[in-house]
Parts: C-alpha cells; sequence; structure tokens
C-alpha cells in the first residue's frame, strides 16, 4: 500500500495511519534535505515493548509537524508535512477510512 499520487495530502494519510495505531514507513526530507525514510508508529502498546518512552500528558506540536516514534531511533521525531513523499504499510482499516478499497 503505498499513496503517492492520491488526491488526499499525504501528512492527513500518515496523520490517520498514526491515529490508528499503525506501523509505517514514511520517506520524506530531513532538515539538511536529505532524503530518508524511517519506520514510525504511535501505538503506545508497540513502543513500551520497544522500550520507549510516552509522553506525559497532551504533546503538542508545532504547526506543520507531525510526531512520531522512531522503531529504529526507539525515540520520538518530528517529521514535516511538506517533506512527505511517500507511505507505505498502512492497515486495511485506514485503507478503508481513506475508501481506497
Amino acid at each position: 500500500m503505498n499513496n503517492t499520487t492520491n488526491e488526499l495530502p499525504l501528512s492527513t494519510v500518515l496523520r490517520l495511519s498514526l491515529s490508528n495505531n499503525d506501523t509505517v514507513m514514511v520517506s520524506f526530507k530531513k532538515k539538511d534535505g536529505t532524503p530518508t525514510y524511517r519506520e514510525v508508529t504511535t501505538d503506545p502498546v508497540f513502543i513500551r515493548q520497544l522500550g520507549g518512552n510516552l509522553p506525559k500528558g497532551v504533546r503538542h506540536t508545532a504547526k506543520g509537524y507531525i510526531c512520531a516514534f522512531d522503531i529504529t531511533k526507539k525515540d520520538w521525531i518530528l517529521i514535516s508535512e511538506d517533506t512527505i513523499s511517500a507511505i507505505m504499510g498502512y492497515s486495511r482499516k485506514t485503507e478503508q477510512m481513506l475508501n481506497w478499497s
């Protein structure tokens, strides 16, 4: 499952995937402009299993950024909404909510 040509902004797809506790691969550009991809999630059960820290209370992020847990780094990262180039591996539930099934 890959969204690179659909009408919805990729940031919307990523936010929906994360709200469904999906673990997805997201391709984006880092602050220095270098392309990268990361496997990310916000699933609290999976994050705890990895030994990651969960935020205490509500986590506020600067406008235009999405906060997600990087599975490889085992830490939280910010992804700029306008640098996302692809999202792969979201769940069937997310796909159905996006009406792509």
